[in-house]
Formats: C-alpha cells, structure tokens, sequence
C-alpha cells in the first residue's frame, strides 16, 4: 500500500513501480501482519504500506531515474515522477520503463526405479515492461474530496529456451538425450480505473468513502517447441515434439465499496460493503508441426470459461479503554459464487458460499518501555485464475505444466503475540493454521515430469521471530531479524507422498553507514539452513549486497550502485520432493547476481505532498498474475 491506499502487483511490475519512488520520500515503512475485517479476506500475508512524506501546498516535484542492470545479459529502465499540488488540485503522475534481458538456470533431476533423468536448462528472458500511474483528487469544498486513478501495463516477458535431458542408466551411463530448443512469446497488459469520492457527513467525524473500480486484462502467447532424440554417439534418433501452442486470456472485473467511519462517545464504528464481479475467458490450440504443416491437436485445446462473484459487508468497533488498553474487535462476512465451464470436454462446475472472517486486537502499554499487542485473524487464500484452466502447457517435450478447475480457495487462522521494548525490539510469537492448502505438486508418471496444483495439505505452523533496530553509532544503524520457524504438515490420500517438518532458522543483518553528508554504504546479510516443509525440502540459502551512494548538488542528483547475490549462493537450491515413489530435485537461478548502476535527478519544490490511493479490486488484479 502507498499512503494506505492499495496496490496489486507483483514481479516485474511491482518492481518497475517501486523504481519509481524515491527513497527521500518515504516517511516510514509499516507492516500490518493482521488486516482487520475493513480489508479483503484475502490478505492472507499481511500487508506493507510506504507512507509518502507530506509537504506544503502549492508545490510541485519532478523526478527522473535511469539504472543500468548486468547479469549475463543487461537491462535499463528509465522512469519519471512528476508531483503537483496547488489550491484544491492534487495530481501525481509517473512512467516507467524497462528493456533488456536476464539469464536464467534450471536443473531437475528425476530418479525413476529403473532409471535416472537429468535436465539442465537455459533462459534468456525479456525484460520488456512499461507502466504508467496517474491520480488527481481534487477538494471540492471542506467536506468533499472526488478523484480518479489510471494505472496501466504493458508487460512482455518472453523467452528463448534450450535444454538437455540425459537418459542416464543404473550405473549412470549415457543411453540417450533430448534436446529441447523452445522461443516463448507473451504479452500482457493491464488497465485498471478508480473513481472515488469522500464525504464528511457531520462535525463528529462521520465519513462515507466510495470507491468504483474497474481492471481489463489481456494476455496472449505462444511457444514454438522443438525436441529431438539423439543416442550417445550423438546420432539423430526421431523427433520427440515439434509444435506451436498458442494461448490467450482475458479478464475483467467490476468492483463496488462503500466504508463508513462513525466515531460515538464511547467507541469508534467502522462498517461498509463490497460487491465484485470477475469474468475470465482463456483460448488455448496446440498445432503439430512434425509434419511441416500446422495441425490443430484438440486434445490438446482448450476454450475455458470462469465467473465469480463476491459479495461482502463488514463492522469494527474499537475503543481505548483506558491509557493502557485499548482493543478492536472485527467480522467480515463474504458471499462467493463461482461458476467454471470447459466448453471443450463440456464440463460445468458451480459453487457457492458464504464464510465468515473474524479479526480481534489488542494492545497492553504496560509500560514507557514495554507493548504487547495481540492479534486474532481467519483468512481465505483464493487461487489464481490462471491455474483453474484445466489444460496443460508446454515448458519441454518432456516436461508440462496443467491447471486443476477443481481447486478450492484454502482457508488459515492466525495467533499472534507481539512484545516490544523501547521500540527496538520486537518479538513475535505466532501459531498458523491451515485447512485444504492448495499447491503445486511435481509428479513423474513414464518419461514426463508434470506440474501440477491440488488441495493436497493441512498444516500447523508456529514461531518466535526476533527483530532489532538499533543505532549503533551515530554512522551506523543496524536491524537485525532472526527467526524460528516450525510446522507439522498431514497429507490427503489422494497424494502418495510422506510429509516432511523441521525447523527453519532464519537470519538477516542489515547495516547502513553514513560516511559524510552525502554518502551513504549497505551492506546486506541474509541466510538460511537447509530445512523440510510439507511436500518440498529446500537447500541452504546465503544472500550479500552490497550497495553505495553518493548525493551531488545539495541531493537533487544521486548516484547509487547495488552488489547483488555477490557470492552467488542466494538462489533456490535443491528443492526436492518425492511422489509416487519418484525422487525429483530442482534448483532455479533466475539471475540472483548482478550488479545495478542508477542515476536519479530532481527538481522543483521538495516539500511535496505526494498521495496515493487503493485500487478497491486489488485483490482480483493480483490473482491474474
């Protein structure tokens, strides 16, 4: 969240937005591990909000950055950030874009009863984005506030592939390979609208805040995939695949809410309402093209429908009950109808349900130095709509990825007790519970390795995370995380694998040193052991940054410059998991080491007020991701 108004992205767009920010705006950085019941169910990691520094009226800012990025392969992105606020008219507008490549890695070795597999494969992907974001709120008297938000993406993250499997026999002898060779096209964009108006019904501090929302999404893509057999003396054999797999999906959604914040004499009240309609539509042909020719495999072909409709309301009442108590108490009811239809087999699935979502807060001052708060909250984790489409897509010949129609959205109940000293230190004790936990699942069934997603898990998870900020010299601040994480997992029969619990010990050490007026030296620590979580072991990860930066003419231009992963070891490494009796480990480096030059200018007033606001269908963009 920016300002406490909502942001849904993720990845590469999530990234392009944040590179638009300055870092000399920020005010502070807040997490919130329980959303009340004012919030989506749906937050079931908790949320961040950026608060954006506050400034004068009539002032304007601009701000331009441009960053070079190299790995194997190098990317620039250049961004602009222009801040306007005079009289009642406040307007904020950026663009930021993204060009270039990224490599990546990725082995996976599959241990068969009678023999082994091993793939290694390569990627060089596109880093291909532009965003823009444009707001204006404009106060149209004392009581009135009315504004519009624009945020649009573009977004072409493809890919050309080129992998080995080795066949490899009990004594681990060649017997034959594959060679996979794959180009992968796809492109994205996303619009989202917001209208919203704010109304100050009373003196007392009655206020109703509407908010109307609407996001068109489109995604098309295609990957051209060629597989040919060779023997150990590396003599062509057959071709295994050779074909074109088309896809598109589109999604929309229309999205209505209405709070009301009634603060009465003896508490503060909070309630309001939320009505949200999602529509999807996903296309996808396979064509073989062994022949030379394009022929349409339906099979392999899919026309795939999806609707769902939401439907909440909630009410909070919270109350300081006296210096050192005070508590809030929340219920969000939320109303779900889905219908799924795959017009190519003619299979139809429609559900509905009501839940409800309990949330609770309190907090003890007990003394100066001293604060425990304690926190209650049920939240339901629904799936992305991409992966209810029940067809499967290509990523080798030998290897493909299927949707599952008949996911359930998984539901987890949240414990926690917090204790913090002088505002240093923090403790937190945490229990989780989930129920029908939705995943992905590796399986091997003959020669092909499948990605798949089911309800397949039920788990307990729980936890002391220790978190210190202090300043150790006046140069020198330090915020240190360590973390013990344990959980207990159980299975449903309908997966035949054994589940895996140990403890994760997680560590981060971070250190800024201020070395003179306008020099600034990170240094970044983050690691941890390898440990077994459900389904999936996972090796050790180890992850050091380095970064420097040094401010020119009074802070209107920074130079920075970023070590990321310098040792190369903050990657996922062996993450294995065992179904059906089949062994399988992979490790995917998606280019963890690199090193990052940025230049950024400004200009203008910088007391700027920069807002920013919640796009009310948050929740349904990020599922498209």
């Amino acid at each position: 969240m920016i300002n406490g108004r909502m942001i849904a992205l993720s990845g590469e767009e999530l990234t392009a937005y944040l590179n638009s920010l300055s870092a000399n705006d920020i005010k502070n950085i807040e997490v919130i591990t329980h959303p009340s019941a004012k919030y989506d169910a749906n937050n079931v990691g908790g949320l961040i909000n950026i608060n954006i520094k506050k400034g004068a009226l009539d002032t304007w800012k601009n701000s331009t950055q441009l960053s070079y990025q190299q790995n194997k392969y190098a990317a620039a992105t250049i961004g602009n950030s222009f801040f306007y606020q005079k009289d009642k008219i406040s307007l904020s507008a950026n663009v930021n874009g993204t060009l270039g490549h990224e490599g990546a890695i990725q082995s996976l070795q599959t241990y068969y009863p009678n023999y082994t597999q091993d793939l290694q494969n390569e990627s060089k992907r596109e880093k291909h984005n532009l965003s823009s974001r444009l707001s204006m709120d404009v106060q149209m008297n004392e009581n009135t506030l009315l504004g519009f938000q624009y945020l649009g993406i573009i977004n072409q993250p493809g890919s050309k592939d080129y992998s080995r499997i080795n066949y490899l026999d009990h004594s681990q002898k060649l017997d034959a390979y594959l060679i996979n060779e794959s180009v992968f096209n796809k492109k994205k964009t996303n619009h989202s609208f917001n209208i919203h108006w704010n109304q100050k019904l009373n003196k007392k501090g009655l206020t109703l805040s509407t908010n109307v929302d609407y996001f068109n999404y489109n995604q098309t893509a295609n990957n051209s995939i060629l597989g040919e057999m060779y023997d150990p003396n590396h003599e062509f054999l057959y071709t295994d695949i050779s074909g074109n797999d088309e896809s598109q999906q589109h999604i929309i959604n229309y999205n209505l809410n209405a709070d009301i914040e009634q603060p009465l004499s003896f508490l503060n009240l909070s309630y309001g309402a939320k009505a949200s309609l999602t529509k999807s539509k996903s296309n996808r042909s396979f064509y073989d093209t062994q022949s030379g020719v394009e022929v349409l495999d339906n099979s392999q072909s899919n026309v795939f429908e999806y609707q769902e409709n939401n439907q909440a309301i909630y009410g909070m009442a919270s109350k300081k009950i006296n210096n050192k108590i005070q508590g809030q108490i929340g219920l969000r009811i939320e109303f779900t109808q889905t219908k799924g239809l795959s017009k190519t087999i003619d299979q139809s699935i429609n559900r509905s349900f009501v839940k409800l979502f309990p949330s609770l807060n309190f907090t003890f001052q007990a003394t100066e130095e001293n604060q425990f708060i304690i926190n209650y909250g049920r939240k339901i984790n629904r799936p992305p709509f991409w992966i209810l489409n029940p067809f499967r897509n290509y990523i080798n010949s030998n290897s493909y990825s299927e949707g599952n129609p008949f996911i359930q959205p998984s539901f987890v109940n949240n414990f926690e007790l917090t204790h913090i000293y002088k505002n240093k230190l923090r403790s937190n004790l945490f229990y989780n519970r989930v129920t029908d936990g939705f995943g992905v699942i590796f399986k091997a069934e003959s020669d092909t390795q499948i990605v798949t997603r089911d309800n397949y898990f039920s788990s307990h998870s729980f936890g002391l995370v220790e978190n210190l900020t202090i300043d150790i010299k006046l140069w020198w601040n330090s915020s240190n995380t360590l973390a013990l994480i344990g959980g207990k997992h159980s299975f449903k029969e309908t997966i035949n694998a054994n589940p895996k619990n140990s403890i994760l010990i997680y560590t981060a050490s971070n250190h800024t040193f201020k070395l003179g007026k306008s020099s600034k030296l990170q240094v970044n620590l983050m690691g941890q052991n390898p440990f077994e979580n459900g389904l999936y072991k996972m090796g050790y990860i180890f992850k050091m940054d380095i970064g420097f930066q040094q401010s020119f003419l009074d802070d209107k231009l920074q130079c920075s410059l970023l070590f990321s992963d310098i040792f190369n070891t903050g990657y996922l490494k062996d993450y294995t998991s065992s179904v059906n009796n089949v062994k399988q480990v992979y490790t995917e480096n998606n280019s963890s080491r690199f090193v990052r030059l940025s230049l950024r200018y400004q200009f203008g007033n910088n007391k700027i007020n920069v807002k920013s606001r919640r796009f009310g269908n948050a929740i349904e963009r990020k599922r498209t991701k």
